[in-house]
């Protein structure tokens, strides 16, 4: 038995000490997933945890069955060997979603082991480059970093010399220095096409890699020939695909006028270089490059899955403009899969619903004015450069409407053509406010003034063309054959909701109305990944359909209804218990999707079993124990450290009560300050502070002896708390106004000028009490009483 449980140990390590950073230094992107996947291998390899990926190491069965004394004569248990598997799945899930970039993270709650998630990735990401590549970077990989002789392949190197030798050429690059490097060249003429780098890289990419060097790739230039401009680096990147990575549009110029074929040079990924930019946001690199990459029948450029890639880059950088301008021109680019939607409808911070503003921002936001104008007789002379002319100022952006455009004409000529129609976004710059107390020219001069209003308003402005631009991907989307369109906006319909983009869902609905009935694996249609998600706001779609109970009362292949759904613990990026311990330990009433399900459903589908024998009721119990005995132990806490403040001040105050300031009067027993008008404040306030701290007092107590139940989070203990802490606040600052009365009294012969700064100092405690417990005091508030934020958002009738 021992050497059992040694074997499975053995066989399900869990090495939890593993620095997967310093493993994988690189984040997953839409560029680099062979890159990524060699550090990640490399990684689970060592650890000889792989087998968990390519299957080789399956689960074993959740439950054994074992001899018992039973009539049965067996029975069954849980199998100890799947939890130590389970784990150790579970550790590697992990590794993998820490090492990815945001926008992939949208489907990690529907991805159970690691097995999934990689197999998800090799589908999202299966095209591999040339086994030679693959290869090389292992080696790459494998060497130090500072390791000039590290070698790529004999084959490759041939006859060339080993790196050592150009050691000074490489710094020289570094640090542009041209004489140091004119030295070289004049000694030999070969050096401007060496290899510099493990990597393969030449001294002009190196070189072409900082703006202030542009003199020294000039010059550099002027010394090479056309061959030695278009040699490539391991990844089989040119100099000007650095560059665009960089941004650096000087050196781009200086690249092309040499050779103007390099806009045409794919990498070992199939990559141009305005793909490049377009990954890292270089907005004005990509618009050159799109001058300066004439489209021919043969590369196509700008279709297919090179355009694809190209308006995916964009989406995933937010230039949504340039994305409508080239989906607009390439409407079949809507069609490519992986679909652009997918990707727009991953970002939700791309629309409204998916943006946090405090209430003056939601002001400015609605004051901003965004018109969308079709301009059918615009004068010709109009291109992507047009592009750059008018967003500088940050208020238009033009496209180009090129759906009629005849064949074979390029960007260049755009310039020289009329268009069938121009769309201009325009940011109006006599903004139109309807407020009583203020014109449109005052927020007109803050704009100017403020940074964060044009903040406001480029927001604005990117939430209009992302929305255009969902619009315009949905609309071409749709006329594709019916089972071509379902494979389309399948993914991007469940990324939306998983993210909560509503406007996305409810354009997807309105486009293709049949995607309502949408299923995923797991047999969910919308509504239940909505609450699987949490996402009230597009939940709240269920309002503008003409009958819901359809997709309440529906149950996924465990057959749990949306109740049993309702029930269980939402997203852990959404409920994090430490971050934000009121959202989740009070279960307010307005919040709880359970309640507000219950609406939709039928007294049946309430007492509903699951293929677990679990109610919705039960479900919820089970799935909150945990957040309960959490939840109990932080109020308690806090109970506990709030009654010792409270029993403190009930102590001071009353022996303050007790000792007047300034003492009573021998022969009358009265206080001797009774005429003065501060001994008046001081036993108000005094008098104040004991009741009130009594009474908070009172309610930490009744919280430290309540029992702790699921239904006393939803009201009971959230008001204990607040009616807790609220006396609490009030006693503090009546104790403070107290105690500088007192003071005020004692050495008023000083002069009155005493009562400003006691007055200062007796603000501190009390500012300190502040800043520190009332965002906890709003947060009950917000939790317990905030209105219901369910209910009906558009009239738009979707089924």
């Amino acid at each position: 038995m021992a050497s059992s449980s040694s074997s499975s140990l053995e066989k399900y390590s869990y090495p939890t000490n593993v620095d997967v950073g310093s493993y994988v230094p690189v984040k997953l992107s839409a560029t680099n997933y062979v890159v990524w996947r060699s550090y990640m291998v490399r990684l689970i390899e060592g650890q000889g945890l792989m087998g968990f990926l390519n299957g080789t190491i399956k689960a074993p069965p959740q439950k054994i069955t074992v001899p018992d004394d039973s009539s049965t004569g067996t029975k069954e248990m849980g199998n100890e060997d799947y939890n130590k598997w389970k784990k150790t799945d579970q550790l590697l899930l992990g590794w993998i979603i820490q090492t990815l970039n945001e926008d992939f993270l949208v489907r990690a709650d529907f991805l159970k082991t690691a097995k999934e998630m990689w197999a998800m990735l090799e589908r999202k990401f299966g095209y591999q480059p040339h086994p030679d590549f693959i290869a090389r970077l292992s080696i790459v990989i494998s060497c130090k970093v500072n390791d000039t002789m590290c070698p790529v392949t004999a084959a490759e190197l041939g006859e060339r010399k080993n790196l050592s030798q150009y050691v000074p050429l490489y710094k020289a690059a570094l640090a542009g220095d041209w004489d140091t490097t004119s030295t070289i060249i004049e000694k030999e003429p070969d050096a401007v096409r060496a290899i510099v780098t493990a990597l393969k890289e030449t001294a002009l990419m190196v070189a072409v890699r900082a703006k202030k060097r542009n003199a020294f790739v000039k010059k550099l230039l002027e010394k090479m020939l056309l061959p030695d401009v278009a040699l490539t680096e391991l990844t089989g990147s040119t100099a000007l695909h650095i560059a665009a990575v960089v941004g650096n549009i000087e050196a781009a110029r200086l690249l092309v006028e040499k050779d103007p074929e390099l806009p045409k040079v794919r990498n070992v990924f199939k990559a141009l270089p305005i793909h490049g930019a377009a990954s890292y946001g270089r907005r004005e690199m990509v618009l050159y490059l799109f001058t300066v990459t004439e489209e021919n029948p043969e590369q196509k450029p700008f279709e297919g899955e090179s355009g694809g890639k190209l308006l995916r880059a964009l989406i995933s950088s937010g230039l949504y403009d340039i994305a409508l301008y080239l989906l607009q021109r390439y409407r079949k680019l809507a069609w490519e899969d992986p679909s652009p939607l997918a990707w727009i409808a991953g970002k939700p911070s791309a629309f409204p619903s998916g943006t946090r503003f405090n209430i003056w921002q939601k002001l400015i936001y609605s004051c901003v004015a965004i018109t969308l104008e079709n301009f059918e007789n615009r004068p010709p002379g109009v291109d992507i450069k047009s592009f750059k002319d008018t967003n500088d100022s940050g208020f238009a952006i033009t496209l180009e409407n090129f759906e009629n455009r005849p064949p074979g004409v390029d960007n260049k000529s755009s310039k020289d053509t009329n268009d069938s129609g121009i769309w201009l976004i325009s940011l109006n710059k006599e903004l139109h406010i309807e407020l009583k107390f203020a014109a449109s020219s005052i927020l007109k001069f803050h704009g100017i003034a403020v940074p964060q209003i044009n903040h406001i308003r480029e927001t604005k402005l990117k939430h209009t063309q992302a929305f255009q631009l969902v619009k315009l991907l949905c609309q071409e989307t749709a006329k594709v054959e019916y089972s071509k369109a379902w494979s389309l906006l399948g993914s991007p319909l469940e990324r939306a909701i998983v993210v909560g983009s509503r406007e996305v869902v409810e354009e997807i609905l309105e486009s293709f109305p049949s995607a309502v009935t949408y299923m995923n694996d797991m047999q969910q249609n919308l509504m239940h990944v909505a609450i699987l998600a949490r996402r009230e706001n597009v939940y709240n779609l269920i309002y503008q359909f003409g009958c819901g109970d359809p997709f309440i009362g529906a149950t996924d292949t465990r057959m749990n209804n949306c109740l049993h759904l309702a029930g269980k613990l939402g997203p852990q990026p959404k409920l994090n218990l430490r971050a934000n311990i009121t959202e989740t330990c009070c279960f307010g009433h307005q919040n709880t999707f359970l309640q507000e399900v219950e609406k939709f459903s039928s007294p049946k589908q309430k007492e509903q079993w699951n293929s677990e024998r679990m109610t919705p009721a039960m479900v919820f119990t089970e799935a909150h124990k945990e957040l309960v005995k959490d939840g109990e132990q932080w109020v308690k806490d806090t109970a506990n450290s709030c009654t010792i403040v409270a029993a403190l001040i009930v102590t001071v105050v009353f022996a303050s009560a007790i000792t007047l300031p300034g003492g009573n009067n021998g022969d009358t027993g009265l206080p001797i300050f009774t005429h003065k008008s501060a001994f008046v404040v001081f036993v108000i306030s005094d008098a104040l502070a004991l009741f009130s701290s009594t009474s908070s007092l009172l309610m930490f107590l009744s919280i430290l002896t309540s029992r702790y139940g699921e239904q006393d989070f939803l009201y009971a203990l959230p008001k204990r708390l607040i009616i807790g802490l609220v006396t609490l606040f009030l006693s503090i600052i009546s104790m403070m106004i107290a105690f500088t009365a007192t003071v005020y009294m004692l050495l008023e012969y000083k002069g009155r000028w005493i009562l400003a700064p006691m007055a200062v100092l007796s603000g501190l405690p009390v500012t300190i009490f502040m800043r520190l417990q009332f965002p906890l005091l709003l947060d009950l508030i917000k939790s317990t009483y905030k209105p219901g934020i369910f209910g009906k958002q558009s009239d738009r009738i979707l089924y």
